[in-house]
């Protein structure tokens, strides 16, 4: 085989995944993405937010995804409250958004305020972005 075909396969292979990751997001209910998420405690494993990295600024950082939508980013003690809840899209075309909100925080924190789309929900990872006009913003926790 030479290295275009291998490369195609391995295209061809990534298209697979990425479309089985988004169907079986499809379809679970919001119900069901609301336990992956809620009740546990996840953090930063990348964070970009108009093409600014801000993946180094949360290392250490915890957020607690709390069953009843209050969400806690903690800071080494410092505790930043606000809350998350998931809905279907509006138009349906992207499947479900996750908002986030905070009612304090430095910017960075505030900048995670957005209705993400979901890109890979698993049981330990949780891959988010937001389509920008120009670029993307890219969310990832991981527990």
């Amino acid at each position: 085989m030479n290295k275009w075909t291998r490369f195609s396969f391995l295209l061809a292979g990534l298209f697979a995944v990425s479309c089985n990751n988004n169907q079986v997001l499809a379809d679970l209910s919001v119900q069901e993405v609301n336990d992956q998420i809620g009740g546990h405690v996840w953090t930063v494993d990348r964070f970009v937010d108009d093409d600014d990295n801000y993946t180094g600024f949360f290392s250490g950082w915890t957020f607690d995804f709390q069953e009843n939508g209050t969400l806690v980013a903690d800071n080494n003690g410092t505790q930043y409250n606000g809350s998350w809840y998931v809905e279907e899209d509006d138009d349906d075309r992207r499947g479900k958004e996750l908002y986030l909100f905070f009612d304090n925080g430095p910017d960075q924190l505030q900048d995670m305020e957005e209705d993400w789309y979901f890109d890979e929900l698993s049981n330990n990872r949780m891959s988010l972005y937001d389509p920008e006009l120009v670029g993307r913003d890219e969310l990832v926790f991981v527990k």
